[in-house]
């Protein structure tokens, strides 16, 4: 396909991204029952909803949709929402020392439930998060707490 214009207004483009952890995901029919369920909604582009990793990463209007309706959806087809997962571009990762001191902040953040990775090679950090105990504004600035900094 090709690229969006600079000036693209669809949601592949400016839609607000999220990936929710979903409990009870076994099967193609589990995510297939999601996607559905979040196609319905105006102002939601599915991206991938997959049993096999517990997720379900879309993107959404925040003008058209709030994130309670979207956890309610997937609540709805019987399924849990145990948190969110949120990747930050860190620079200045150049070690495991430099990556320890990312992780050592982030685990000390209320509401981070598990920090997926912080590499240095990619120089991400994945994190899993309670949305009611801590949100992606709070994790950024944790991270920039250190010498580190988030640039997206």
């Amino acid at each position: 396909p090709a690229a969006c214009p600079a000036d693209c207004v669809k949601l592949c483009c400016k839609g607000t991204p999220v990936t929710y952890l979903v409990a009870g995901l076994v099967c193609e029919r589990c995510t297939d029952k999601i996607t559905a369920a979040l196609n319905k909604i105006k102002g939601v582009k599915v991206e991938a909803v997959s049993h096999e990793t517990g997720q379900a990463g879309l993107k959404y209007d925040p003008a058209q949709v709030k994130p309670a309706q979207l956890t309610a959806a997937i609540v709805d087809c019987g399924y849990k929402v145990t948190g969110e997962q949120a990747s930050f571009k860190v620079t200045g990762l150049i070690d495991d020392n430099c990556a320890a001191v990312v992780e050592n902040a982030l685990v000390a953040l209320q509401g981070v439930q598990q920090v997926a990775t912080v590499c240095h090679k990619s120089g991400r950090a994945i994190v899993n998060f309670d949305p009611a105990q801590t949100d992606r504004n709070q994790i950024a600035a944790a991270i920039n707490t250190t010498k580190f900094k988030v640039t997206d």
